[in-house]
């Protein structure tokens, strides 16, 4: 489905970015996606900026408007960076930003690019988006789309330039000419069809996470993976993020247990208690250097390199921002309330969102028939982010649920979703 660009999205524009003006500043806690690009560059996505990484050192950009919160990103074959979120889309290239802003309004959750360069991005209840430089398109269900209202999505291309997408509907391709739902077999409840990440390795075989356990697709059979101490893994526990390294070796960062890596015969794993700072992993990927860099909402980035290590000795060091020199506000320029983490959660979630100012704010949530369910803030603030964690009561039944931040005179609402 072809669709005009004036009707999706607005003309490309530049973007404004402004930097610290007070040297070091405290490290960003909620990362979401991890990039790495030609030139060994490493840029991480937050909630307040994009971070760079290079050379040792670290630089912090943070986009005007509604460009507050990143959740996507992914490094072109011309080595332009693009990002996407809550605003819309941005790329970065040669010190030049570009926004270009859904006309929907839609939360971009992955961004991929093929082999012609091609852009894909997964618009939250609104299918899918490609960009070929010059025109968008736009897919949903009823041009083969598994799901329009699919809520998660990621994307992945293989060698064959054929697009593959793990969302909370099930899986799905796209080879340019038409589209393919896949059964997954023994994915047969909501849990088990319910997919999380997806990974190309060097072989070409699919790598999908789901709920407690990994799935394969060389072309023609699909293999289902249980991790060590599997039954310490529940299904509860999102395969949230998998990259496959220089050797072919495949990491899967479990939420709330750790890091897996299997390099085809043999498991091994890294948690906690080997050094890594947090095991709320959002997003992993692997650099030039086959060092792998690692997300954690509420602890940052870490790093480590196994190269020539035995697998007990693996290192973790944590990455801080660097000083910086440049105009600007940090003050946010846009009262938003952001995806909470995890998304759907059990036992608990964080829930983030930015205040223009300080002021008095309330922050709800609702059933499905609108009854109050617990209310989270109700207090004066002061303006910047802030990150309210939320553990249910017992009892509370699986669903979907509504968040309502009231605060100064606007109210703003997203959905979450609580399973047992």
């Amino acid at each position: 489905m072809l669709v005009m660009l004036s009707t999706v999205f607005a003309t490309a524009s530049r973007a404004e970015v402004s930097m610290n003006t007070h040297g070091s500043i405290t490290p960003e806690k909620f990362y979401s996606s991890i990039i790495v690009g030609m030139d060994n560059t490493v840029f991480a996505t937050g909630t307040m900026a994009i971070t760079q990484f290079s050379d040792g050192e670290s630089k912090n950009f943070y986009l005007g408007g509604a460009f507050n919160h990143f959740e996507s990103s992914a490094t072109d074959k011309d080595n332009s960076k693009w990002f996407g979120g809550q605003g819309g889309v941005v790329s970065y290239y040669n010190g030049i930003w570009k926004s270009y802003t859904i006309s929907t309004n839609s939360y971009i959750s992955s961004i991929a690019v093929d082999r012609d360069n091609v852009k894909w991005f997964a618009a939250q209840y609104a299918g899918i988006f490609s960009f070929d430089g010059m025109e968008w398109r736009h897919f949903q269900a009823e041009d083969g789309f598994i799901d329009s209202a699919v809520y998660s999505c990621h994307i992945a291309v293989d060698r064959d330039n054929v697009k593959w997408f793990a969302t909370d509907h099930g899986i799905c391709s796209f080879d340019n000419k038409s589209w393919r739902i896949y059964k997954v077999p023994g994915a047969n409840s909501f849990n088990q069809n319910h997919f999380e990440s997806v990974a190309v390795d060097q072989n070409n075989v699919k790598w999908f996470g789901a709920r407690g356990l990994v799935y394969s697709f060389d072309g023609k059979l699909w293999t289902r993976f249980a991790f060590p101490q599997s039954r310490n893994i529940e299904l509860i526990n999102d395969v949230r993020a998998i990259t496959v390294d220089n050797k072919n070796t495949k990491w899967f960062g479990v939420t709330g247990f750790g890091i897996f890596g299997f390099n085809g015969s043999q498991w091994k794993m890294l948690t906690v208690s080997d050094g890594l700072p947090s095991d709320n992993i959002v997003s992993l990927a692997t650099d030039l250097n086959n060092r792998k860099w690692v997300s954690m909402w509420g602890a940052g980035i870490a790093a480590f390199n196994d190269d020539n290590m035995p697998w007990s000795d693996i290192s973790v060091g944590i990455m801080e921002y660097g000083e910086m020199t440049g105009v600007g506000s940090l003050a946010p320029e846009s009262f938003h309330l952001l995806r909470n983490y995890p998304n759907p959660f059990n036992p608990s979630t964080t829930i983030l969102f930015t205040l223009v100012k300080a002021g008095d704010v309330r922050l709800n949530v609702y059933n499905s028939a609108g009854q109050l369910i617990e209310t989270l803030v109700n207090r004066n603030m002061s303006a910047g982010p802030h990150a309210i964690a939320w553990k249910p009561a017992s009892g509370l039944a699986s669903g979907a649920y509504l968040m309502r931040l009231k605060a100064d005179r606007k109210v703003l609402s997203r959905r979450i979703m609580f399973a047992k």
